[in-house]
């Protein structure tokens, strides 16, 4: 199996929205499905701490991108962001997770685009000190601590690059500014 796609799905604002994130699966020690359990546990569970109530996630999609001839395993799920806020900022406003590896120049990054964040979490387009504090804190540890090849992962994380292959990621950091979340199928559940 080997490299593995999980793409995680679900609606903010009645629109889709959805995080692809490329892992490891060094010789096949996970099925899709405890891939799956594990993204819902570990990856999900954590990032919802700190999503606007208004964001659900609904599915994790596991494809194996190693042997073309397993299927993907979807896991339904019912996960609803847990940080209440009395308001909430324009759906395309995301956290963004910088993704580090060994590898020099704009090959050797990625990017995660987290929907669902809180009016007040942010001020002037930027993370306030205590919304970086309570990721730093209550969100990326387990994240870091689950999926970096430093820490001995089960399932590390990569950056796929287009043209082919992949590179382990070595660090996992929040950017202090507010994303825009790009739409590719604009307009989709609206």
């Amino acid at each position: 199996m080997g490299l593995v796609r999980v793409v995680n799905s679900g609606t903010l604002y009645g629109q889709l929205v959805q995080n692809v994130l490329h892992f490891n699966n060094p010789n096949d020690v996970l099925t899709l499905q405890a891939i799956a359990n594990l993204i819902d546990g570990s990856w999900l569970s954590k990032i919802t701490l700190r999503q606007q109530s208004d964001l659900v996630w609904t599915n994790i999609l596991v494809t194996s991108l190693g042997d073309v001839q397993t299927a993907p395993f979807s896991l339904v799920i019912q996960r609803q962001g847990q940080s209440f806020s009395s308001k909430s900022i324009p759906s395309f406003a995301a956290f963004v997770l910088r993704l580090s590896t060994n590898r020099f120049g704009r090959q050797g990054r990625g990017r995660v685009f987290i929907p669902g964040v809180n009016f007040n979490s942010c001020e002037n387009g930027l993370f306030t000190p205590a919304e970086v504090t309570q990721w730093e804190t209550n969100v990326l540890p387990t994240i870091r601590q689950q999926f970096l090849e430093a820490n001995n992962a089960t399932l590390p994380m990569v950056v796929h690059h287009k043209g082919g292959g992949s590179d382990d990621v070595t660090a996992i950091q929040l950017r202090n500014v507010v994303g825009c979340q790009r739409r590719r199928m604009p307009g989709v559940g609206a």
